[in-house]
């Protein structure tokens, strides 16, 4: 099923004819999930199986498809979804990775209001 998405080998090598990039997330991350989820089928066919999988951002969704928490069918769906999402929002935006608490990061937007937000908490001590 095509899921709205165009072919990895066009995303990955462009295509000027639909003028697909990198740079477009719809295309990215699905891309990128295959790619991941085929390096895991590799290793599989080599005999590594894993005990443990874990995965930052696309790499969360192979992690959990591998680990059967959903099928590679409903894990393609949410991450065409999710690109889609994201390549929706607006184009002027930034975003910066800090070493700093999620508390510290809040207190310093905090006078910036609605401009400024925080996106992701990827650790104690890693606020986005």
């Amino acid at each position: 099923q095509n899921l709205g998405i165009e072919s990895i080998l066009s995303v990955i090598f462009g295509s000027s004819e639909h003028g697909l990039s990198l740079d477009d997330t719809a295309y990215t991350q699905p891309a990128l999930f295959a790619i991941e989820y085929a390096l895991y089928q590799l290793w599989k066919s080599w005999g590594i199986q894993p005990s443990v999988v874990i995965g930052h951002s696309v790499g969360e969704y192979v992690s959990a498809c591998v680990a059967g928490v959903f099928s590679l069918e409903d894990g393609l769906k949410l991450i065409a979804e999710r690109g889609r999402l994201i390549q929706a929002l607006p184009r002027d935006g930034s975003m910066v990775s800090v070493m700093a608490s999620e508390k510290r990061i809040a207190d310093i937007i905090l006078p910036y209001g609605g401009q400024v937000g925080i996106a992701a908490i990827n650790g104690p001590q890693s606020v986005v």
